[in-house]
C-alpha cells in the first residue's frame, strides 16, 4: 500500500522573532497518525505531541534568520514535495532602535587614545553563530557618498539585540 506524500497548505504565523519565534501551525493533508517531523531550511521545528496529525500541526520553530525558508513535513519517510506553491516562515528583519556615538572622531580613537566602540541596540540581529553577518554604513551627506562594511569578524560583541565593534 502506498501512500500520497505529505503536503503543506498554510503556515500560521508565516513569520517570527529571529530569537524564541514560538510556535507555528502547519495545516495540509497526508501529515499521517503517527507524529511527523518538521524542518524549515533544514532546521528542526519540534513537532507539539496531540493525538493525531494527519491535517494540522504545531512545532516550535528554532532561532534563525532569513526570509522565504521553505516548511517541510515528512511523514512515513516522504516529505512534502517543494514546487511553485510551497509554503514557508521567514524571520523578521533587523530593526535598529538607537546606536552610539552618534559622531566620532575621524581616527577613532577617543580622547584617551583607546578605539571608539560603536553600538547598534535593537532587534532581530540573527544568532550568534551566523557569521555572515555584517553592517553596511553609507554617508548621507558627502558627495560622493561613501560606503563601508564591518563584517562578523570586526565584531566584538554579536547578539540578537546587539552589535558592537572598533571604529
Amino acid at each position: 500500500v502506498a501512500y500520497a506524500p505529505p503536503h503543506v497548505h498554510e503556515v500560521s504565523p508565516p513569520s517570527g522573532a529571529t530569537k524564541n519565534p514560538g510556535l507555528i501551525t502547519v495545516r495540509g493533508q497526508n501529515f499521517g497518525h503517527n507524529q511527523p517531523t518538521v524542518s524549515i531550511n533544514g532546521q528542526a521545528c519540534v513537532v507539539n505531541a496531540q493525538g493525531t496529525y494527519h491535517s494540522e500541526l504545531t512545532c516550535r520553530v528554532a532561532d534563525g534568520e532569513g526570509k522565504g525558508h521553505v516548511v517541510t513535513v515528512t511523514a512515513g519517510g516522504q516529505s512534502s514535495p517543494t514546487d511553485e506553491d510551497e509554503k514557508t516562515f521567514s524571520y523578521n528583519p533587523p530593526v535598529i532602535t538607537t546606536f552610539a556615538p552618534v559622531t566620532a572622531p575621524t581616527s577613532g580613537l577617543n580622547a584617551s587614545g583607546f578605539p571608539v566602540i560603536f553600538s547598534i541596540h535593537g532587534s532581530g540581529f540573527g544568532r550568534a553563530s551566523n557569521n555572515m553577518i555584517s553592517v553596511k554604513f553609507k554617508t548621507s551627506t558627502e558627495t560622493p557618498t561613501r560606503e563601508f562594511t564591518i563584517d562578523h569578524s570586526a565584531m566584538l560583541t554579536h547578539s540578537d539585540s546587539l552589535i558592537e565593534f572598533n571604529l
